[in-house]
């Protein structure tokens, strides 16, 4: 007789490229969080009174951009857990565990932030969530989307407006390439069993890739919050 028993198979890729950015007098987070199994407990993000929080005086703020920009993303994450062989003169039993796979991919890309706040974050459920968001700052908002949640909120301007810390000004000529490749399997299947009675029981494998690329970028005088958030199992807790 034989048997066959794997664990959990969890793979993840985050890449976070920022290239010809400035930011002044701001705050910002930029964050990949990935929970590869079941969860109980809050996020807490910064509070909301950073965000009604105001700037230190009008001043004014000149941004003069130039640029150009390419960027190329090949992304591919797989998950397997199936593919399983058992070969035996008696009864036999598969049993394969879940597979779950996520790419996501988030762009900022010759912009400018001045004086607002701008807040993007994209939650992915692959299981079940039990809870909701709280206390969100004014003129934010959160939807449900097909695959989870994205919260967001404020906006930038074109280039010329109030900011913090006098007077300043920005003159960008900018050129690049960024060119991400990237390739993420996990494993738990493909296996074999030979025998009289055989059983195979595998365990679940879960494969991420996140990609932030922030290029040709400015922020200016306010708060400024780039997330992606990956929940494998489920999740019962709040935002």
């Amino acid at each position: 007789e034989s048997s066959i028993l794997t664990g959990n198979a969890n793979a993840s890729a985050n890449v976070i490229n920022v290239a010809n950015t400035n930011i002044v007098d701001s705050n910002y987070l930029v964050f990949v969080f990935n929970n590869f199994k079941d969860w109980s407990g809050d996020l807490v993000l910064p509070s909301k009174y950073l965000f009604s929080s105001c700037c230190n005086g009008k001043n004014k703020v000149e941004i003069n951009n130039s640029n150009d920009a390419v960027v190329e993303n090949n992304v591919s994450a797989q998950s397997v857990t199936g593919e399983n062989l058992v070969e035996g003169s008696k009864a036999s039993e598969i049993t394969a565990g879940s597979a779950n796979s996520a790419t996501n991919v988030l762009n900022q890309v010759n912009t400018n932030i001045v004086g607002s706040d701008s807040v993007y974050i994209a939650f992915r459920f692959f299981g079940d969530w039990s809870g909701s968001v709280f206390s969100a700052p004014d003129g934010f908002s959160w939807s449900r989307t097909e695959n989870g949640l994205t919260i967001f909120g404020g906006e930038g301007d074109d280039g010329t407006g109030d900011g913090a810390g006098g007077k300043t000004s920005i003159t960008n000529e900018n050129s690049l390439e960024i060119r991400n490749n990237v390739k993420v399997l996990a494993l738990t299947g493909e296996n074999q069993a030979k025998g009289g009675a055989g059983s195979i029981a595998t365990g679940d494998a879960n494969a991420a890739v996140n990609i932030i690329n922030i290029a040709n970028t400015n922020v200016l005088g306010r708060n400024w919050v780039l997330a992606l958030v990956n929940i494998f199992g489920n999740w019962n807790g709040n935002i």
